[in-house]
């Protein structure tokens, strides 16, 4: 979770550039995206223990692929990487820490 905020962290004046906004727009998709994969982080590993965890492992990342498309504007970018990306993001983390 540290690291995916601290990447986007990094970036913030050249998304701000890329996207024409300002930096409390980037820093609010940031804070959805933590928000996210905060509050599925739990579900995420539950589903992973009932289900396979190999097969669900997979789908996750398929989620997370998802959400790290490109993003021509800002909305887009609040979708994908905010809370398709937080979605998949929160998923994988907990199948990852398992094995």
């Amino acid at each position: 979770m540290v690291l995916d905020t601290s990447v986007m962290n990094v970036s913030i004046s050249q998304l701000v550039e890329d996207f024409g906004t300002e930096v409390t727009a980037i820093q609010a998709v940031i804070t959805l995206h933590a928000l996210v994969m905060a509050a599925f982080i739990l579900i995420g590993g539950r589903l992973g223990n009932i289900l396979c965890r190999r097969r669900m492992f997979f789908a996750r990342l398929t989620v997370y692929g998802l959400g790290s498309a490109v993003a021509p504007t800002l909305w887009v970018l609040t979708l994908g990487w905010s809370v398709i990306e937080g979605l998949g993001a929160a998923k994988v983390l907990l199948a990852m820490a398992a094995w």
